[in-house]
C-alpha cells in the first residue's frame, strides 16, 4: 500500500516511478536511478533487515541515486543497525542524500516520506526532551534549528522532524 502511494505521489510530480521487491538486488539492467525508497524494514513481522539486506542497500547505492531513503519503525528490531549503516553510507556516498526515516508512534505515511525529498533546507522547531515534538512549557521557547544535513530523522506524532546527533 505504502509503495503504491509513493509511486503515485512521485508520478504526480512527473517522475517515472516503479516498485520492486525489497529483497531484490538492483543490477545494471535497472539503469540509472534518481532515487530509492527502501521500505522492507517497515514490516514488523519480517526478520531484521541487516545483515541480510546489506547487499540490496549497497547495490542501490552503487547506482548513485540523488537520494536514498530507508524507512523503519522506531524501536523495531527489523530496523536494527540501520542508523549506523546509513550514517556510514552518507559519508561514503556524498553525492547521494542518504536518509533513515524512523516512524515513531505513527503509521508510515507516504506524504511524510515525499516531504523528505524537498530540495531546500527547512527550519523546524527543535524537539522536546524525547525528540517527539515541541518542548514542554517549562522548557520555554524552542530554538530554531536548520534541518537537512542529518542522515537519521524521526517522523514524530506531531509531524515534526527531529534531527538526531551523530556521535
Amino acid at each position: 500500500m505504502l509503495a503504491a502511494e509513493l509511486v503515485a505521489g512521485l508520478g504526480m510530480a512527473g517522475a517515472d516511478a516503479g516498485a520492486y521487491d525489497g529483497s531484490q538486488v538492483l543490477g545494471t539492467e535497472y539503469g540509472p536511478l534518481d532515487g530509492v525508497f527502501h521500505l522492507a524494514a517497515l514490516d514488523a513481522a519480517a526478520d531484521p533487515l541487516l545483515p541480510g539486506g546489506f547487499a540490496v542497500i549497497r547495490a542501490a547505492l552503487l547506482h548513485k541515486p540523488a537520494w536514498f531513503t530507508v524507512a523503519c519503525r522506531a524501536g523495531d528490531d527489523t530496523g536494527a543497525g540501520l542508523a549506523g549503516l546509513l550514517r556510514s553510507a552518507a559519508r561514503e556516498y556524498p553525492e547521494t542524500r542518504v536518509r533513515l526515516a524512523r516512524f515513531a508512534g505513527v503509521e508510515p505515511d507516504a506524504a511524510a516520506l515525499l516531504r523528505e525529498l524537498a530540495p531546500v533546507k527547512c527550519v523546524f522547531d527543535a524537539p522536546g526532551p524525547e525528540g517527539a515534538g515541541p518542548p514542554s512549557p517549562a522548557q520555554g521557547t524552542a530554538p530554531r534549528t536548520e534541518y537537512g544535513a542529518e542522515p537519521v530523522i524521526d517522523l514524530t506524532p506531531t509531524g515534526r522532524r527531529a534531527p538526531l546527533p551523530i556521535p
